[in-house]
């Protein structure tokens, strides 16, 4: 597991960048990928005998581990200046909730818009029910007019 890990991380490049020519059309070559993991391999190989060892996948996860930390650090000190809006070290209640996101709701006006089956500019218990109610019958596979636990998570697998 951890060799597999550090060679994943080593070989990222390799399915996620392509050269220049084809990176355009997001097109990327076999040849590419084993060049890539080539490189990678050789990455880990420090003693280049053509084999990981334990000792070198273990070397190479930690490398891999201490990037990773490094990153994730630098990202959340920068998040952490761009809250701390007086620059004193700490955040207080207010420029924590100053930094969460602003609730946006549709308005009347999109709510109607999308509910108002005839576009008579009003809504009517029927309209109200009827996106609901297709979503339930949907569901509702054996129609039998109950939503059961099995049909809920059939319904989360086929999407």
């Amino acid at each position: 597991m951890m060799i597999g890990s550090a060679l994943i991380a080593l070989a990222a490049p390799a399915l996620a960048q392509a050269p220049a020519a084809n990176a355009q059309a997001g097109n990327v070559t076999r040849t590419q990928i084993v060049a890539e993991l080539n490189a990678a391999f050789g990455r880990v190989d420090t003693n280049k005998d053509g084999t990981i060892t334990v000792a070198e996948a273990t070397a190479a996860q930690e490398r891999v581990t201490a990037e990773r930390l490094a990153e994730e650090s630098k990202f959340v000190a920068a998040r952490f200046a761009k809250l701390d809006t007086n620059k004193n070290g700490s955040l207080s209640l207010a420029e924590f909730k100053a930094a969460a996101p602003p609730i946006r709701l549709p308005s009347g006006q999109q709510v109607v818009s999308v509910l108002d089956a005839n576009k008579d500019g009003k809504v009517t218990a029927a309209e109200f029910q009827a996106q609901r109610l297709r979503m339930f019958d949907t569901l509702d596979t054996n129609h039998d007019g109950t939503v059961t636990q099995l049909e809920r998570q059939a319904a989360a697998q086929s999407r």
